[in-house]
């Protein structure tokens, strides 16, 4: 794994657990480990769309581009 990409998933890490961290101590609701695992899936789902929308292959375009 390249030290870009360790340090990517480092901070994802980092990020999900603060972020179901926060909704678990914060009390909004009784339901609160629930209200933490459906935040994290949307974050995840929100990452995977972005993550869908990046180019696939760069050379690709490249040689497009100069056409």
């Amino acid at each position: 794994m390249s030290g870009l990409s360790r340090s990517v998933s480092n901070l994802g890490s980092a990020c999900g657990t603060a972020l179901a961290g926060t909704v678990l101590v914060s009390g909004l609701t009784t339901h609160a480990y629930a209200a933490a695992l459906t935040v994290l899936a949307a974050t995840g789902l929100i990452g995977l769309a972005a993550a869908a929308l990046l180019p696939r292959d760069r050379a690709t375009e490249n040689r497009a581009g100069r056409k």
